[in-house]
């Protein structure tokens, strides 16, 4: 017969058993759940305040846009427009017309050929005034010739900012 010690181990023993089969498998699992959550709830933080920050960048840009927008329609008008450059033409007719000189314009694969003819001072004014323009210019290639007295013609290729 089975003395008392032996039950006692016995039942130790099973206690023990029964002990670790239940942390094996219901408490381990839990905790690893735990673990799991916490580190998807951190990651969900993190993504919030991420949202946030950027939420609150672009509340800043909105209110800086109120501001910088006159700025963005201004910078419209140093462009012309590619298709129909006609506020251009005309604003090159007008400046030769108060500069003085006379003019020929031709638009060729993109740039403006324009031909010049007039005193050096008018040219030079037609040039400083093209310059000073709202436009954003390029002067791509540029002849002069003098025609005595103080005249010259002179061929310009203009590069334009077009949109």
């Amino acid at each position: 017969m089975v003395n008392t010690k032996t039950k006692i181990k016995i039942s130790l023993s099973a206690t023990i058993a029964l002990c670790l089969v239940f942390i094996i498998f219901l408490i381990y699992p839990l905790f690893e759940d735990i673990k799991r959550s916490s580190s998807r709830i951190l990651e969900q933080k993190q993504k919030l305040l991420l949202l946030e920050l950027k939420f609150k960048n672009l509340e800043k840009f909105q209110n800086r846009y109120v501001d910088i927008e006159p700025d963005f329609k201004k910078t419209e008008t140093f462009f012309v427009k590619a298709d129909l450059p006609v506020e251009f033409i005309r604003f090159l007719e007008k400046t030769s017309k108060d500069s003085n000189v006379a003019t020929q314009i031709s638009l060729s694969s993109g740039s403006y050929q324009i031909t010049v003819a007039g005193s050096s001072q008018d040219f030079l004014r037609f040039l400083e005034r093209l310059q000073n323009s709202r436009y954003l210019i390029e002067i791509g290639s540029f002849n002069i010739s003098n025609q005595g007295k103080g005249n010259i013609n002179a061929n310009l290729s203009l590069n334009v900012l077009s949109k």
